[in-house]
């Protein structure tokens, strides 16, 4: 292989590869903000219980 078919490979695979990186973070980032609000609603409607017994009486 020389470096033009090397590079243009590269070129090739960027951009498909960018978007599956990008569909990833935005993925971890809904899963993230769901886990928050999930665990927000929980702490203000005062079933601590529901997260885990070991938070005490605050959650």
């Amino acid at each position: 292989m020389n470096r033009e078919s090397v590079n243009e490979m590269i070129s090739r695979a960027e951009t498909p590869l960018f978007w599956v990186g990008a569909f990833t973070v935005a993925c971890l980032e809904l899963w993230l903000l769901y886990r928050l609000l999930t665990g927000f609603r929980i702490w203000i409607m005062g079933n601590g219980q529901l997260l885990t017994p070991r938070l005490g009486r605050w959650a």
